[in-house]
């Protein structure tokens, strides 16, 4: 049985199609495991609604928020699954994603798995699908649809957002939790967890998840830099590592670095508070190539999203 994870606050606009894609697999031996981190909206009735009609549903509701990294903990308390997968509330699994996964999986121990995402356009129709991720242009040579990396690549290519598929007993045998400390990056911090107790990872070149671009898919919150800063000075200080292995983690907080100043730039030129723009510009100039770099890639986007019908995010 595969246990899928699903932890919402406040998701009533999307998750009846979240939890359509999940109940509409190919596979049908699953349990779906949704944790209501104290919504306050109509969330917790519509999970109800579901749980009453399909016994694969199980649910639990926080009577507070206590945060994405608790409900995921609360979640890993209920799954009685041998494989663990998850999926956010604004998003959707394509029908084979639970089938294809677990036939690879099946077929060899000592790995976790993660597909690609479809990137999707939101509209008032629903999901809109635009295009394949491509995990980021990341330059890997893939044998099969399937690479096979371990933890010091996945640094090397900038450890890029998964939705895994892990054999639940690594998890439970070492009872592997998320750091209900941690506000951002909880994800990462859980994944390294995953890697430093063996397992290697499955890059699954196919996308079989369907990746909603929303405001909080498109931005980070500027505190949230500093919160994944602290998510690889952990990972520095609680793991023996190799020598490459703390350079890349040095070197990707330098990017982090870079990415919250890049972010505070862009920030104050769409607030209009062109003086502030100048000023951090003048500090950090290599800001302005980077903002005129990426313009093609910003209109590309405004453009597909015209023309697919889609909302357009900013």
């Amino acid at each position: 049985m595969i246990s899928v994870m699903l932890v919402v606050y406040n998701g009533e606009r999307y998750i009846r199609t979240a939890i359509e894609s999940v109940i509409s697999q190919t596979h049908k031996d699953f349990e779906l495991l949704i944790v209501d981190d104290g919504s306050i909206d109509n969330t917790l009735s519509i999970i109800k609604e579901y749980a009453e009609k399909d016994m694969r549903i199980k649910f639990e509701a926080h009577k507070n928020n206590r945060g994405v990294a608790a409900a995921r903990n609360t979640a890993l308390e209920m799954a009685k699954g041998e494989w663990l997968t998850f999926i956010d509330a604004d998003d959707a699994y394509h029908p084979q994603r639970l089938e294809s996964l677990l036939e690879i999986a099946l077929k060899q121990e000592g790995f976790f798995l993660a597909d690609d995402y479809i990137l999707c356009f939101d509209s008032k129709q629903g999901l809109i699908p635009w295009k394949d991720r491509k995990f980021s242009g990341i330059k890997i040579n893939f044998i099969n649809d399937i690479k096979i990396i371990d933890f010091t690549t996945y640094l090397k290519i900038n450890t890029p957002s998964i939705k895994p598929f892990i054999p639940l007993g690594v998890i439970s045998k070492n009872s592997i939790r998320y750091n209900e400390n941690c506000s951002y990056g909880e994800d990462l911090e859980f994944i390294i967890q995953i890697f430093k107790k063996g397992l290697k990872l499955k890059l699954i070149v196919h996308p079989y998840y369907y990746y909603r671009l929303t405001p909080g898919s498109l931005t980070t919150k500027i505190e949230n830099f500093d919160h994944l800063i602290e998510v690889y000075k952990r990972t520095l200080e609680s793991y023996c590592l190799s020598t490459e292995e703390k350079k890349i983690l040095h070197k990707l907080t330098k990017q982090v670095k870079r990415a919250k100043e890049y972010s505070l730039f862009t920030s104050a030129l769409k607030s209009k508070r062109f003086l502030e723009s100048i000023k951090i510009a003048k500090y950090k100039p290599i800001l302005v190539f980077i903002f005129i770099k990426n313009l093609p890639k910003s209109f590309y986007y405004r453009i597909s999203a015209m023309l697919k019908g889609g909302i357009i995010k900013t």
